[in-house]
């Protein structure tokens, strides 16, 4: 999570004590969830995947409510949290960081109303994520730059390999919803087979 996310969101909910007691309440509240999280959870290896998700609910609690007028937000939760994700452990931030990217880089920098659509399903062994924006795009030199030592992506990247046998981590251009609209990033992360630390694939 990036430093001045803090101090956007103090200021987001400093607004939001003005006109609106219960939103900042709850923006509060997700401010001091992700918070927590960070301190107490971001360093481990492997996490619940619940704790993955909802981490990520407090962020975009928090983005809705910055940006209510410019970006709207969809999400697609497929399946059932106990059932079907109860036994399913992940790094820790491998799934926020790809939304804050989306937004960021994608979203904030195109002109009009932003669409963001995260969607989430597991099919047997497999788990999908998958977040659809429709800002400026990527840079033409992202295939020699966006996954470089070092960066987000990468991180990400080389820690799922180095947990599951099979896993993707993807992103690209797609096309202009319309001849008005920008093109936008589709993100995509799937995995499957859990294997002990330190195996190689």
């Amino acid at each position: 999570m990036q430093p001045h996310f803090l101090f956007n969101s103090l200021n987001t909910i400093h607004a939001m004590l003005q006109i609106n007691l219960p939103a900042a309440d709850r923006a509060l509240i997700s401010l001091s969830d992700s918070y927590r999280f960070l301190t107490d959870r971001a360093d481990a290896e492997l996490i619940a995947f619940r704790e993955e998700w909802e981490f990520l609910q407090s962020y975009l609690e928090l983005t809705r409510l910055r940006f209510a007028d410019t970006i709207d937000v969809q999400i697609t939760f497929r399946g059932d949290m106990e059932r079907d994700y109860d036994d399913l452990r992940v790094p820790p931030l491998i799934l926020q960081p790809l939304v804050e990217n989306a937004v960021q880089h994608g979203l904030r920098g195109r002109s009009g109303h932003g669409q963001l659509e995260i969607s989430v399903r597991r099919r047997g062994p497999w788990l999908r994520f998958e977040c659809l924006d429709n800002g400026v795009g990527l840079p033409e030199d992202f295939a020699q730059t966006g996954f470089r030592d070092g960066g987000t992506l990468a991180n990400i990247r080389s820690r799922l390999r180095y947990h599951f046998a099979r896993s993707k981590l993807l992103l690209a251009n797609r096309p202009a919803l319309s001849t008005e609209d920008t093109a936008g990033v589709r993100t995509l992360l799937c995995f499957r087979d859990a294997r002990p630390p330190g195996q190689s694939a």
